[in-house]
């Protein structure tokens, strides 16, 4: 990538220059791409979605935000025929490759209400139209003004700015009465406050999420007169980024937790032990993957690792750390390991129920892995220690004949 060049432009523009083949590189094998109602996985699928696009034109750069060490946010806008999409990218900056693509149509301006002649016409039209909501309160009077749009959004009379303890039960989520009347307290004090944000009930469209900002005025004397706010609709915003912080964490084709994630944990875990407790670092590579993809493409080869993820995690205690490191390849800390043999039972059972997966195509082979483990605190006590160990294992299984657990 070159500085802060949009990468779906870069996608585009390879498609225009016929260069497939670079296109099909430039897309992680299991990418995921969202847009509209249509949800897609995989390279090859993805990469047939994107040839078959309209051409788009970028508006603008992009802005970027780092999620990790290794992935990158994008965020803009592009013109596909004649309409406004928002874009959402998510790169891997280190192999150079898109991860995830949302692909939303911005919503129409309505240019043709008619706006009333007073003077505040214009901004009560702007605030119906961007789900913005001004707030007024008079601290002497005691008094609350809100715009229009108002009740006909929230259904409900506002007390007090930022006031929401009087609401009733269904309307109010978040801050707790006592936080907004520390809020209240402290404007009538003169003190500023920070933004405040807030969950409310939204008729049909559930709870949703709104930033409060306050401007406090005051008089000559500097006491406290009036408080200004806009309360604006943030939901969007806040999900997204709930989701990005899932997404950096999850592997996007299988939905289990991802390379640097499951490190994380199991490093997290192994330092939280307490003394005399053992676990397992279980290393599991899937037998002849490559054949799959070879015979039956990329496609039925991301659909078997899917299917195989889900059995893996469905086998697997829910205390246990499962995480795919890449391609075929999965670890697991068993938390509540027991003895060499009961682990090794365990693992065997595991391996034999992999193979009775049902898998589409049914001339597909069924699907066998090769084991290595490792045992905390024996055989190491760091991640590192006890994933090189494990993975040795795993490759010994493999020279062995497959299909088989071997201990380090």
């Amino acid at each position: 990538m070159k500085g802060n060049a949009c990468f779906l432009e870069e996608l585009m523009q390879l498609i225009k220059m016929g260069k497939l083949t670079e296109l099909h590189h430039r897309l992680r094998p299991e990418v995921a791409i969202l847009s509209g109602d249509l949800e897609i996985y995989g390279r090859e699928v993805a990469a047939r979605w994107l040839r078959e696009q309209p051409p788009v034109t970028v508006r603008g750069n992009p802005r970027v935000q780092m999620l990790s060490g290794q992935l990158m946010l994008q965020q803009g806008q592009v013109l596909c025929e004649e309409k406004t999409l928002r874009y959402l990218l998510v790169i891997d900056v280190l192999l150079d490759q898109l991860v995830h693509l949302t692909l939303v149509e911005e919503p129409a301006v309505n240019k043709n209400r008619s706006l009333e002649k007073s003077r505040s016409a214009p901004l009560e039209q702007l605030l119906m139209q961007t789900r913005k909501f001004w707030l007024e309160w008079d601290i002497r009077q005691d008094t609350l003004q809100v715009s229009e749009n108002w009740f006909a959004h929230f259904h409900f009379q506002p007390s007090l700015v930022g006031q929401v303890q009087d609401l009733p039960d269904s309307h109010r989520r978040s801050p707790s009465a006592a936080q907004i009347a520390e809020i209240r307290s402290q404007l009538q004090r003169g003190n500023l406050v920070p933004t405040v944000d807030l969950s409310l009930e939204c008729g049909k469209e559930g709870i949703r999420w709104y930033r409060l900002e306050l401007t406090l005025e005051k008089d000559a004397q500097g006491e406290p007169v009036r408080v200004l706010g806009l309360l604006s609709d943030m939901d969007q915003q806040r999900r997204e980024l709930q989701w990005l912080r899932h997404l950096a964490h999850q592997d996007c084709l299988t939905g289990l937790y991802n390379r640097f994630k499951i490190q994380q944990l199991i490093e997290e875990a192994l330092r939280q032990a307490p003394v005399g407790k053992s676990m397992t670092l279980a290393v599991m590579d899937i037998d002849n993957f490559k054949q799959i993809n070879d015979a039956y493409g990329h496609d039925c080869g991301d659909e078997t690792l899917r299917r195989t993820a889900a059995e893996i995690r469905a086998l697997f205690a829910p205390e246990d750390l499962v995480g795919r490191i890449g391609g075929d390849e999965f670890v697991v800390l068993l938390q509540e390991a027991g003895t060499r043999d009961q682990v090794g039972a365990r693992l065997d059972h595991i391996r034999q129920q992999l193979q009775h997966l049902r898998q589409a195509p049914a001339a597909l082979p069924k699907i066998s892995c090769s084991i290595g483990c490792a045992f905390f605190p024996a055989q190491g006590t760091t991640y590192r220690q006890l994933f090189l160990k494990a993975d040795a294992a795993m490759y010994q299984a493999k020279r062995q004949g497959k299909n088989s657990c071997v201990f380090y």
